[in-house]
């Protein structure tokens, strides 16, 4: 049986027989649109009936890899065959999952900017993407959490949660942008938003991820960045290649993306190579002298620890205080070397989500982290050691001497992995 913790150079059908039984708990996955792409091995001019025969084939794997409770979230467009009408694949595919015997629990509208320009009808502007679950056994319902994707309210208005809206079913977030970070030869990369939204809210760290269509390797990526198990299947060498690259670029689970962020956007500086014990000093010097309170914008122990819990237990009129005040910190590039508004940067970094929540979030998150820290801080030292050998394609190392080769996790960045051993993952810590 096939194991979590990489990407598979396979056929998805292939690949998904080798998974176990209710051994899944998130499918968030596109599917080929069948619209003549190049996709490097695949045959994406089916005929109607093969290209469903296809899909149905991969639906029901879905259904036996499933836990019960588990959620498909199915990202589409549109298609066409030889009759040369247009058909929405979610609306091509539904009675399928149906009769596979998902249950549809929500439909998302991905709306984005820009788009492809047509002359004969209007610009295309957005994907639809249905969340499917399988049903629980005794009732059991699917997991989903609101509280971590939570975003920046658009009106100071003190009935609003403190720590933010929950964000609805129409999200806007901008396409993949040429040269970009997430940028790869890929042709249709999924924003880090997107799937990240979608990890966040409806899987627990440990959790298994799956994307049997991997392409450039977006939801892989982000499951192992939150901490969750993550697997994958790709038939294109080239994607596949690149994605492993892009998985080499990063370490595992939230801590480590943080700790990784904080050394490579301010121990180097303007260096390429450091000593080993030099990062562990900055670093260890830069946290120990991180006070929330003293900011001024936490009133009191008790709020600070209601704060920590996620609680929202201000009164009204102390909660738009905490949001205009909150705000006003991290606009305000003066703080740019206090030690919340550096690691706040390095949240954004790491996760682009990030960039939507309020000022409170952004505190919490941060609080959260540095929590974390404390209970690791006899063992920073080998946990720097770590993530450097995880990150191949971010650092090299010879001896103490450590050095940075992609700062930003730009994927033509990377050094060429010949002679490497292929990216196997690592286990949850």
């Amino acid at each position: 049986m096939i194991r979590p913790g990489t990407i598979f150079l396979m056929d998805c059908l292939k690949g998904l027989d080798q998974v176990a039984d209710d051994t899944v708990t998130l499918v968030h996955t596109s599917p080929p649109y069948n619209i003549g792409k190049d996709y490097s091995g695949y045959d994406d001019s089916r005929a109607k009936t093969e290209y469903l025969g296809f899909i149905a084939d991969v639906i029901r794997e879905f259904y036996r890899v499933l836990h019960p409770g588990g959620s498909i979230f199915w990202q589409t467009g549109y298609t066409s065959f030889e009759d040369e009408h247009i058909y929405p694949i979610d609306h091509l595919t539904f009675d399928i999952f149906l009769e596979s015997g998902f249950k549809l629990k929500d439909r998302i509208i991905w709306r984005y900017f820009g788009g492809m320009s047509f002359k004969n009808k209007f610009t295309n502007k957005h994907e639809t993407i249905l969340w499917w679950v399988k049903p629980g056994k005794n009732g059991k319902q699917c997991y989903f959490d609101v509280f971590p994707i939570r975003e920046k309210s658009k009106e100071l208005d003190p009935r609003n949660n403190l720590f933010g809206r929950n964000p609805g079913n129409v999200w806007e977030v901008d396409r993949v942008a040429y040269g970009s970070l997430q940028q790869t030869s890929h042709i249709a990369v999924f924003p880090e938003e997107i799937s990240d939204r979608i990890v966040m809210s409806t899987t627990r760290p440990g959790d298994t991820c799956l994307d049997p269509f991997s392409g450039s390797g977006t939801l892989c990526k982000i499951a192992k960045a939150r901490g969750r198990l993550f697997l994958g299947f790709e038939i294109a060498e080239k994607y596949h290649e690149e994605s492993l690259k892009r998985l080499a670029l990063i370490p595992t689970g939230e801590y480590s993306n943080i700790l990784s962020s904080l050394i490579k956007l301010y121990a180097f500086e303007k260096r390429k190579t450091v000593p080993l014990g030099r990062m562990f000093d900055y670093v260890h010097l830069l946290l120990s002298s991180l006070d929330i309170l003293s900011t001024g914008l936490i009133k009191s122990e008790h709020e600070y620890q209601s704060l920590l819990q996620g609680k929202d237990v201000l009164s009204k009129k102390r909660k738009v205080e905490f949001w205009a005040d909150t705000e006003a910190f991290f606009d305000d590039v003066k703080n740019r070397t206090e030690p919340l508004y550096i690691l706040d940067q390095c949240f954004q970094h790491s996760f682009r989500l990030t960039k939507a929540y309020n000022g409170v979030m952004r505190i919490y998150n941060v609080m959260k982290w540095f929590h974390e820290f404390k209970q690791h801080e006899h063992q920073l030292f080998d946990d720097v050691e770590e993530l450097v050998e995880e990150e191949h394609e971010s650092f090299t190392r010879k001896g103490n001497a450590i050095t940075l080769i992609n700062r930003f996790r730009r994927i033509k960045d990377c050094v060429p992995t010949k002679g490497r051993e292929s990216f196997q993952g690592s286990l949850i810590r």
